[in-house]
């Protein structure tokens, strides 16, 4: 787990999860939390982090795969936070949902609290204040997640690196398109990936190898 320096009076953890070392991001700040891409094991892993200081008041999502919302479930339940995906990738998100509860057996269908994510949305949480960027092309509703000079970036760009678009509901021409629109942002900004370490959006920009 890493503790990022403080954004204003925000703080920024870091969760590394399950096999595939995916990142799950809380952003605290005062008495509330954001969740961004529960893939934890479970719940605890996250609430520890935070402990009695702040509430988590939303869960967000990049995008539908399961090494990103392994917690949702769990989390979501003890939290009572809703949770915010694009509407492109809500319905497999949802049916998730249900099939882990029927796996855990409480006899109980839950729907799952969800808050639609639009391109070029400000959400606020508190103090915290994120923009959401819609990008498609690692799955339809893919989106990424800027917050006072930092980019969560999900699965669409990594460190050196961008997401398959082989999956389904993968586009290769979105994806590009996509990319083009981060790369257009603050040079400053810092990227936090969805996987492996983080960098700049202009050591991005001096990256010669992306497929645009």
């Amino acid at each position: 787990m890493l503790c990022c320096p403080p954004v204003s009076a925000m703080m920024i953890h870091r969760i590394k999860a399950g096999s595939l070392d995916q990142n799950c991001w809380v952003l605290e700040d005062g008495d509330e939390a954001v969740v961004i891409d529960p893939g934890c094991e479970a719940a605890e892993q996250i609430l520890e982090v935070l402990g009695n200081r702040a509430r988590i008041t939303a869960i967000l999502l990049t995008h539908n795969h399961s090494d990103h919302t392994r917690a949702l479930t769990d989390l979501a339940e003890e939290t009572g936070a809703p949770v915010f995906i694009h509407p492109a990738d809500k319905e497999t998100v949802e049916k998730g949902w249900i099939v882990l509860k029927n796996i855990r057996k409480t006899g109980d269908e839950v729907i799952l609290p969800t808050r639609p994510l639009v391109d070029g949305d400000t959400l606020n949480f508190g103090e915290i204040k994120i923009g959401v960027i819609e990008t498609p092309g690692h799955t339809p509703g893919s989106c990424c997640f800027l917050v006072d000079g930092h980019l969560f970036s999900g699965d669409t760009l990594f460190h050196k690196n961008v997401g398959r678009t082989d999956l389904a509901g993968g586009n290769e021409d979105q994806l590009k398109n996509s990319l083009k629109k981060l790369l257009g942002l603050n040079p400053n900004t810092v990227v936090h990936p969805g996987h492996d370490e983080d960098w700049s959006i202009g050591e991005a920009q001096k990256f010669n190898h992306f497929p645009i």
